[in-house]
């Protein structure tokens, strides 16, 4: 994964403060999370898994949260 991606990803899932909040959910340090984001440390392979998994959950929350017309 990329830094521009994980970016991507944490802004759709998280909007403007998606650092702070993707390292709560993964939980890793949010210091951590925004040197993933600059370039200056390397993305660990088993984080894409963790945000497939966590988007996943977001969307079946999403899919409750709307009324079944």
């Amino acid at each position: 994964m990329t830094p521009a991606a994980l970016a991507r990803i944490g802004a759709a899932l998280f909007g403007t403060r998606w650092q702070r909040e993707l390292a709560r959910a993964l939980p890793v340090d949010d210091r951590l999370v925004r040197r993933w984001a600059a370039g200056e440390r390397p993305i660990p392979g088993w984080v894409g898994p963790k945000l497939r998994e966590i988007a996943r959950k977001r969307a079946r929350q999403i899919r409750k949260s709307i009324p079944l017309t």
